[in-house]
């Protein structure tokens, strides 16, 4: 995965997700799964708690990476349902914008989360890591 400039790595209280700290505020977890079928699942399962919890889907796109191709979410949710959904620390009161990113027939998946009024500025080091991902 390409991470724009300034990105860290941080301390994960899970062993199960990988977390990255990125520009314009957002963080980037990355869930450790063994397949393809438990990538898809978990997808699902993350989306049906953003939208159980009073998130809203607001776009949905296909894009190309390399020979493959990911599907890439859009969710806006509060950052009080946000904080009570991840057991993370987000501001109360201010909309986030999510970014879930599944690369099918992989076990690679990203979700980014980021203020919604970052997320103009952020769109295109968020589309350059999208398609910034090397399969081996």
């Amino acid at each position: 995965i390409t991470f724009p400039q300034g990105t860290t790595q941080q301390q994960s209280q899970d062993n199960d997700v990988v977390v990255f700290s990125l520009p314009d505020q957002a963080k980037a977890y990355i869930p450790i799964v063994s397949n393809s079928e438990e990538n898809q699942e978990t997808f699902l399962d993350i989306e049906d708690d953003i939208l159980g919890q009073g998130g809203k889907k607001v776009g949905q796109s296909v894009v190309q990476v390399g020979d493959r191709t990911a599907q890439v979410n859009l969710y806006g949710m509060d950052g009080n349902a946000l904080s009570q959904m991840t057991g993370q620390e987000f501001t109360k009161n201010l909309m986030y914008a999510i970014v879930m990113v599944l690369y099918p027939n992989t076990n690679l998946m990203t979700i980014i989360i980021l203020p919604k009024d970052a997320y103009k500025n952020a769109q295109p080091w968020i589309l350059e890591m999208i398609k910034g991902v090397a399969f081996q």
